[in-house]
């Protein structure tokens, strides 16, 4: 019983492609939050409206109250400040292709595996 001449480790490819998907997932969650921050910024902070206190609210049955559907607003393509939105766009674009990149990425991660596995085998 000889010890086996293959690497148990992972393979320096399979090294290089880790660390690429871990930066894509880095970079994407920053874009996110990049974008978040910047919608969060372009937007008027809420402020609830108090009913008035002559108002009485009436208590219904839970079973008649429906809820609403959620409503997607999709973003303006005017800055409030009038330019357009140009950045935003880049933006999302770029995000589209990191998310590409990651989903091809991990598609080829779990076929090296699998090749790994079978070779093993």
């Amino acid at each position: 019983m000889s010890k086996s001449k293959t690497p148990s480790g992972p393979t320096p490819n399979e090294l290089r492609l880790r660390g690429e998907l871990d930066r894509l997932r880095r970079e994407i969650g920053r874009l996110r939050k990049q974008a978040q921050a910047d919608a969060d910024a372009e937007a008027p902070p809420y402020e609830p409206e108090a009913p008035p206190a002559s108002i009485e609210l009436a208590s219904e049955p839970a079973a008649t109250v429906e809820t609403p559907e959620p409503v997607v607003a999709s973003p303006p393509s005017i800055d409030v400040d009038g330019t357009d939105g140009g950045e935003v766009d880049k933006l999302r674009r770029q995000v589209g292709e990191l998310s590409a990149a990651k989903q091809r990425l991990s598609k080829l991660y779990f076929s090296q595996l699998e090749e790994n596995r079978k070779r093993a085998a």
